[in-house]
């Protein structure tokens, strides 16, 4: 406790310390003569060593006394803080930066001294899911189905409400694409059924219009698909997007497929089935993290399935009506 006092108190010491050997130093080695082994040998030897001495006390001296100057100690104990106890010093590196520091951090924290494995599941959650942070989400999509069949017709008939909350998180404008995009079997011209139509689009309450494109393509249950190209400009951080369609499918395609494109933070699909009790729904939701997550109602002609938390891209809902 003594010696911490005396740092304190009488840092001036130190410098005068320093200084008078420094002194005594150049004095007597104006009258140093002789080699190694000689007395003045030894003198030579024992100088140097002052020396050293009394710089390393002048370097001590010095920095205590301007801790001791209430300025620099404020500024010190500052920096201090900063960097051992706040980590402010992470705000002044840019985005790269930050990224390799959480990389580093994380290898350290989940591999410890194993060696890493690039095909390992943090890997996976690296190069798939960490991105999604730095580009929109919904923070709701909800869907309602109005689905009739038609015996007679052959046909089944959907018409669906969708109305997302999309978030934008960055602090520039993005241009968002409509999430239209479906694949559904083509009738014969005969018949004049058009397979699938956009009934209106709304965006903050205001219509826009939403030309879809159709393309013929080949696999095992569909041959056209539409798409729409259209993207609405979100210069706001958040946008509520309506979207209203209408499907015709033959009856025996009896499932209807839904997956989010970007992550979802709560999600609900509400599918009633209208004046045919010859058939039952059935409704389930798939996903990275459904578990308790996913919610599910039933009620007379109809389900309602939730996603409470999040859910990623390619999660959704299947709908099944099959013939009791």
């Amino acid at each position: 406790m003594s010696y911490v006092k005396f740092i304190k108190f009488y840092p001036t010491t130190y410098i005068l310390g320093g200084a008078l050997l420094l002194l005594g130093v150049a004095f007597f080695e104006q009258w140093l003569e002789g080699d190694i082994f000689s007395l003045n040998g030894i003198l030579h030897i024992s100088m140097s060593l002052l020396t050293e001495i009394g710089i390393a006390l002048f370097i001590v001296g010095s920095i205590t006394i301007l801790l001791e100057v209430a300025d620099f100690q404020d500024y010190f104990l500052k920096r201090l803080t900063e960097i051992i106890i706040k980590d402010d010093y992470i705000n002044r590196f840019d985005d790269q930066k930050k990224k390799e520091l959480i990389m580093r951090l994380e290898q350290k924290l989940y591999f410890k001294e194993r060696p890493k494995d690039p095909e390992s599941f943090f890997y996976t959650v690296q190069k798939n899911v960490v991105p999604l942070l730095e580009t929109y989400h919904y923070n709701y999509y909800e869907v309602r189905v109005q689905c009739k069949i038609d015996t007679e017709k052959g046909i089944i008939k959907k018409k669906f409400h969708r109305k997302i909350e999309l978030v934008n998180p960055t602090s520039k404008p993005i241009k968002y694409k409509l999430p239209i995009d479906c694949r559904m079997k083509k009738f014969d011209d005969s018949l004049g059924i058009i397979p699938f139509k956009v009934v209106s689009v709304k965006v903050n309450g205001k219509p826009i219009d939403a030309n879809c494109e159709t393309e013929d393509i080949q696999d095992d249950h569909y041959n056209i698909q539409y798409l729409c190209h259209n993207k609405v400009d979100c210069n706001d951080d958040r946008a509520v997007i309506e979207i209203e369609t209408e499907s015709v499918v033959p009856i025996e395609d009896i499932n209807f497929c839904h997956r989010v494109p970007v992550p979802c933070k709560k999600y609900s699909i509400t599918f009633h089935l209208h004046d045919d009790s010859e058939y039952a729904l059935h409704g389930h939701g798939f996903g990275f993290m459904d578990g308790s997550n996913i919610e599910k109602q039933i009620f007379e002609r109809g389900m309602m399935l939730r996603f409470n938390d999040w859910i990623l891209p390619g999660d959704g809902v299947i709908f099944s009506v099959v013939k009791k």
